[in-house]
């Protein structure tokens, strides 16, 4: 996750776009950690519930950081945007 401090661009353009940032990479890690320990056979019904998983701990994190709701729906959209393209490059990297 991301954390804002004092000597850190506090405006809200600066924040999303940490938010977007930590989002993407968050999305590239959990895809990764799923595929390494699924491998490329897993179930779609598998990847949405590791996914939603990420969203709501992630969701729940920000929160307690204190993010506003753009911030925290900037990560989220980021997240599972990486997250499936992650896994869909794996998918058709195997065909």
């Amino acid at each position: 996750m991301f954390r804002a401090t004092a000597s850190i661009d506090g405006s809200l353009s600066a924040r999303l776009e940490r938010a977007h940032q930590s989002g993407y990479a968050e999305g590239r890690r959990e895809a990764k950690l799923m595929l390494l320990a699924l491998g490329k056979g897993f179930e779609q019904s598998q990847a949405i519930g590791r996914l939603n998983t990420v969203i709501e701990d992630g969701r729940a994190d920000l929160r307690a950081q204190r993010a506003i709701d753009r911030e925290i729906d900037a990560w989220d959209m980021s997240c599972r945007i990486m997250f499936m393209v992650t896994i869909s490059a794996s998918k058709s990297s195997r065909r």
